[in-house]
């Protein structure tokens, strides 16, 4: 089971099993210095994020490949579909004027192998 619960920078974190999923801390920290570590030897054409959890990564990502496709394959339907549990997740998403994702597919549902079509 996933719980969501504030990091100690007041953002939304999530863990499971006891550990934790992103930052307990500042997660957006977190994600700015993944994306900072990233040193591709070539230009993608797409990116393709397993398992993004929260989505941290993705706007230091849009910002740093603002032409490139990305897309998120997501591991738990919790993170795709609300619930009761999963519902203070969704809802902040869903009032949330950030850019969203170019496809989001969830292997849950099988929708992963549309990932080759789109792509």
């Amino acid at each position: 089971m996933i719980y969501l619960e504030e990091a100690k920078n007041g953002s939304l974190t999530c863990r499971k099993a006891g550990h934790h999923l992103h930052s307990k801390y500042n997660p957006e920290e977190e994600a700015d210095k993944f994306v900072r570590s990233l040193s591709p030897d070539f230009s993608p054409f797409c990116i393709i994020v397993a398992g993004p959890c929260l989505s941290y990564c993705f706007a230091p990502l849009r910002k740093r490949f603002p032409a490139i496709p990305i897309y998120a394959v997501q591991y738990e339907a919790f993170f795709t579909k609300k619930t009761e549990q999963s519902a203070p997740l969704h809802n902040a998403c869903a009032e949330s004027t950030a850019p969203a994702w170019d496809g989001v597919f969830c292997t849950e549902h099988k929708d992963a192998l549309l990932l080759a079509e789109a792509l």
